[in-house]
Formats: C-alpha cells, structure tokens, sequence
C-alpha cells in the first residue's frame, strides 16, 4: 500500500533532480527497498512522504557523490 500510494510522488521527485527517468526509476526503487528495510526507524514524527523522501534525496547523494582526494 505504500509504494502504491507514494512511489509516483518518489518518482517525480526523483525525475527532477536526474533528468533521467531510468535513474529515477533504479534510485525509486533503491528508496522503497531501503524504507521497507528500515521501517523500524520510522518514528512517525514525520509524514511517510517526507521521511521517503529524506531517503530518496540520500540515495540521489550518495550515487551522485564524488571522490575527494
């Protein structure tokens, strides 16, 4: 029920910051596989969109981090 109801919004998100829609899809998927592994995390402080996409956004930055001698 969640990735039914939020991975669209994941996705756009996701498509904003790539540009590129095959991207978007490896890193939405990367971002529910992680939720669903670390749902005992979730607090609930926040709503599930916006913990999703705190996930979304580390998974973006973590690919896209470059290597600083």
């Amino acid at each position: 029920a969640l990735y039914i109801r939020y991975a669209p919004r994941v996705l756009g998100f996701l498509l904003k910051m790539t540009n590129d829609r095959s991207e978007a899809e490896d890193l939405t998927q990367e971002t529910f596989l992680a939720g669903f592994a670390g749902c005992r995390s979730y607090s609930g402080q926040s709503r599930p969109l916006a913990w999703l996409l705190g996930i979304a956004a580390r998974r973006f930055r973590d690919k896209h981090r470059t290597v600083q001698p």
